[in-house]
């Protein structure tokens, strides 16, 4: 007796074994935790208030602290007023105490 193939993508909790979205492979489980490769154009973005807004198109934007790049939809910290994105809050607070101190010593 031989078992009848099944479709595995109709199977409940059965998740596709690999996708393609424009440039990237992935598998079709990922979390919101997991981010995809950064590739494409820096992007140029104006930092306000609880907004940014992109001036030129691109795909991420760089950490002025790290210099790593953060995608756009995963930004979350900037600073308005010397208009630079950050990874992290710690990398925000770096940059704050750096800022501070180079006006202490002036």
């Amino acid at each position: 007796m031989t078992a009848e193939p099944q479709d595995l993508a109709s199977t409940p909790g059965h998740h596709p074994p690999m996708e393609s979205v424009g440039i990237f492979s992935y598998a079709g489980f990922m979390n919101r935790n997991e981010t995809f490769p950064v590739m494409g154009r820096e992007a140029k973005v104006l930092f306000l208030d609880a907004d940014f807004q992109v001036i030129r198109p691109g795909d991420f934007v760089r950490c002025a602290v790290t210099g790593k790049p953060i995608p756009l939809r995963d930004l979350r910290y900037w600073s308005v007023e010397r208009q630079e994105a950050y990874v992290s809050p710690e990398a925000a607070l770096l940059r704050h105490l750096q800022v501070m101190q180079e006006q202490q010593d002036k």
